[in-house]
């Protein structure tokens, strides 16, 4: 190397040892659970395609990636162990909220937003079919804020929000959603989420459209045989998705780096990342789904 010229490879080699130094630190003084770890050690494949294109890179203008990749997993681990970490501590405001509406036999479709910033959401069918929706909120610090209108005479828009404010280093304990809705008429989803679980059971809805915006999160989708767009935009998460077999599946993927089972799982590939069940042109419904993270590990599973 010559004198003055940077060392990149001197520069991963640091910025991973600073990364693992403040994983320890904030373990030690309790910011942090050591399940960081854990998580750490199911993405290990990732830390040896890290190590592959700083190979490749850098000697290259496109060295600079592999530093911000690193920074991108380290700040998922730390959200995923410690998802309360960024939001602040509110004044002894902590409880639990639950409402429902009976379905109106005039609404012909419903749009849902749900806004999560940390913690565990889970979306299912209702029980009561006379119900378009009841939910279960648990939350700390700052309630819900949640609406509900028709904004013409057959659609209803139903918006839930978690409020929260940025203040690093409080704790505040994530929220933990439960939020039924009905099967009886079309909808139309939008999920965004920060960090957390999200599990989502839609085997018995009616899903037009799904779009998933997500940070590091643990994605589990189970879908219905049903007409379905799918878009999920995610950072460093691990994804589960359930098909049933008498789905027809096309999957466009986009991704830094992707980890999947989509031809083991009996996938055809078309063209550069897209893939196609092979059924697809011989069954009547249709789930179609566009796939874009930083990092992740996708699985896909048949029932």
């Amino acid at each position: 190397m010559s004198e003055g010229k940077i060392d990149r490879s001197q520069i991963i080699i640091g910025l991973l040892l600073v990364c693992l130094g403040l994983l320890f630190l904030l373990n030690t003084f309790g910011y942090l659970s050591w399940n960081t770890w854990e998580v750490l050690f199911r993405f290990w494949p990732v830390i040896l395609i890290i190590g592959g294109l700083n190979v490749l890179l850098k000697n290259t203008k496109m060295w600079w990636i592999v530093p911000i990749l690193i920074i991108l997993i380290f700040t998922g681990l730390v959200m995923t162990s410690n998802q309360n970490l960024f939001f602040e501590k509110g004044k002894n405001y902590s409880g639990s909220y639950s409402t429902d509406r009976s379905l109106n036999e005039d609404l012909k479709n419903l749009k849902v937003d749900v806004n999560c910033k940390a913690g565990k959401l889970r979306l299912a069918a209702v029980r009561d079919k006379n119900r378009l929706y009841n939910m279960d909120l648990n939350y700390k610090n700052n309630k819900p804020a949640f609406s509900y209108n028709i904004e013409n005479s057959t659609t209803g828009h139903l918006s839930l929000e978690q409020k929260a404010k940025f203040n690093f280093g409080k704790s505040l304990t994530g929220a933990n959603w439960d939020l039924f809705l009905t099967e009886e008429i079309p909808l139309a989803i939008n999920i965004e989420a920060g960090a957390g679980k999200i599990d989502l059971d839609l085997r018995q809805l009616r899903v037009k459209q799904l779009n998933i915006d997500s940070g590091v999160s643990d994605l589990n989708l189970q879908l219905n045989n049903y007409d379905t767009n799918v878009e999920i935009n995610s950072g460093a998460s691990n994804i589960k998705i359930f098909i049933p077999a008498t789905a027809g599946l096309r999957i466009t993927t986009s991704s830094v780096i992707n980890n999947s089972n989509f031809e083991e799982a009996g996938l055809i590939k078309l063209y550069e990342d897209v893939y196609q069940s092979k059924n697809f042109g011989e069954v009547g419904h249709h789930i179609k789904m566009d796939i874009s993270t930083s990092a992740s590990n996708i699985n896909l599973i048949y029932q």
